[in-house]
C-alpha cells in the first residue's frame, strides 16, 4: 500500500475529518452485513442458504470491520509518534569547518514542501526510514553518506524512535496493513454466490481502499453503491 504512510503522515483538514466519520459509519456496516446476513439468507425463500465460502465471505466481512477500526487508530497513533519524534530525536551537529562537498538533502524537524528548499529538507522521522527500514547492509551505509551524518547520529536517531513510541506504532500500522491486504486478497479468492455474499466482498474492498488511502476510486464508488443497495434490501427483508 504505497500511500498509505503518506496517508498517516498527512496533517489533519476538514475532509480527513468527514473521511473519518465514513470510516467509522463503513465499519458498523460491515459489522451490520457480516451479522444480519445469515438471518437473511435463511429468512427470504428467494435466496438460497449461504455455503462455506458464503459464510467465510460473512466472517471475513466482519474481520475487516475490526481491522478497519484498528487501522484508523493506528494511524492516529503513528501521527502523535511521528510529533513526538520530531520534537525528541536530535539533529545532526553542524559541521565544524566548511564541508568540501554540496550537502543535497538537510535534516530538520519540519520539513517545507518537497523542492521548494536547497538543499532539500528531510524530516527526521523521514530519515529515519530511510535508514532502518528501507535498508539493509550496504545500503545502510550507502543511505548514511547521502544524507552525511556519522555512525554516531545515525545510531541517536534509532534510540529517539524508539523512545518516542514510532518504531512500535509505525510497525503496527504497517503489519495492519498488510493483514488488511491479505484479508482482501482471501476474500476474493471466494465466489459470492447471493447478493449478501457480494455485500460482504463489497464491504471488504472499501475497507481495502480506505486503508490504502484511495480517494474518489471508481472501484470505491462502485463497491459503496453496492454495499448501500444490499443494506437496504436486508432492511426490507428483516421488516
Amino acid at each position: 500500500m504505497p500511500n498509505a504512510t503518506v496517508q498517516a503522515n498527512a496533517p489533519a483538514s476538514p475532509e480527513a475529518t468527514d473521511r473519518r466519520g465514513f470510516l467509522r459509519s463503513l465499519v458498523t456496516a460491515s459489522a451490520g452485513i457480516a451479522a444480519s446476513a445469515p438471518l437473511a439468507l435463511i429468512s427470504s425463500p428467494a435466496t438460497a442458504s449461504p455455503g462455506e465460502e458464503e459464510r467465510e465471505l460473512f466472517d471475513l466481512c466482519h474481520r475487516a470491520g475490526q481491522l478497519l477500526d484498528e487501522h484508523v487508530q493506528a494511524a492516529a497513533d503513528l501521527k502523535s509518534a511521528r510529533a513526538r519524534l520530531r520534537e525528541r530525536a536530535p539533529l545532526p551537529p553542524r559541521p565544524r569547518k566548511k564541508p568540501d562537498k554540496l550537502n543535497f538533502f538537510k535534516i530538520v524537524r519540519n520539513p517545507v514542501p518537497f523542492g521548494s528548499s536547497k538543499p532539500i529538507e528531510c524530516s527526521v522521522d523521514q530519515v529515519y526510514e530511510h535508514l532502518f527500514e528501507r535498508t539493509r547492509g550496504e545500503n545502510f551505509e550507502s543511505a548514511r553518506k547521502i544524507y552525511d551524518i556519522s555512525d554516531r547520529y545515525a545510531g541517536k536517531l534509532y534510540e529517539a524512535a524508539a523512545e518516542s513510541g514510532y518504531s512500535a506504532a509505525r510497525a503496527r500500522f504497517h503489519r495492519l496493513n498488510n493483514e488488511i491486504a491479505e484479508l482482501t486478497k482471501k476474500a476474493f479468492e471466494l465466489k459470492p454466490q447471493t447478493n449478501w455474499g457480494l455485500a460482504a466482498q463489497s464491504a471488504v474492498l472499501l475497507v481495502s481502499l480506505a486503508a490504502s488511502g484511495a480517494r474518489e476510486d471508481p472501484a470505491q464508488q462502485l463497491a459503496t453503491n453496492a454495499l448501500d443497495i444490499f443494506v437496504k434490501q436486508s432492511r426490507e427483508v428483516r421488516t
